[in-house]
């Protein structure tokens, strides 16, 4: 059964979901993959939070964050998430009143060997039990 508020992770080939990403509680309005880690997303959502998620990190079917912090003090719902493509290490965030710049962590920006591997994998070997059923 699937939940009603999880991020879905699709291929283009199948129609079942590779990975559900939770949010702690409430919905997400907004994501962006990282421009130089592609096992990272950023999700902005209700109540000015924003979930980070490494994918090499928090394996599995039903993902949940790998840190979330709040990024608006009113906290209104972060519409709008997005990396520097120059500078990956910042995210910008934006609600309904100001746009907010934060640094990252180089465990979040710095890409891991073999990531790109990583991620076809898990992508290649969900494919291939969605044929065989």
């Amino acid at each position: 059964q699937t939940k009603q508020r999880a991020m879905r992770v699709y291929t283009k080939m199948y129609k079942r979901s590779l990975l559900e990403l939770s949010p702690l509680d409430g919905a997400l309005f907004s994501l962006q993959w990282s421009p130089t880690r592609p096992g990272t997303l950023a999700c902005g959502g209700v109540g000015g939070r924003v979930c980070l998620y490494d994918l090499t990190v928090t394996g599995g079917e039903d993902v949940q964050p790998t840190t979330q912090f709040r990024a608006c003090d009113r906290g209104t719902n972060v519409q709008g998430v997005a990396f520097n493509p120059v500078l990956p290490e910042y995210l910008a965030t934006a609600d309904g009143f100001a746009v907010r710049v934060w640094e990252l962590g180089l465990g979040l920006t710095t890409p891991r060997s073999n990531e790109s591997g990583f991620i076809d994998a898990v992508a290649n070997a969900e494919t291939a039990a969605e044929a065989s059923a």
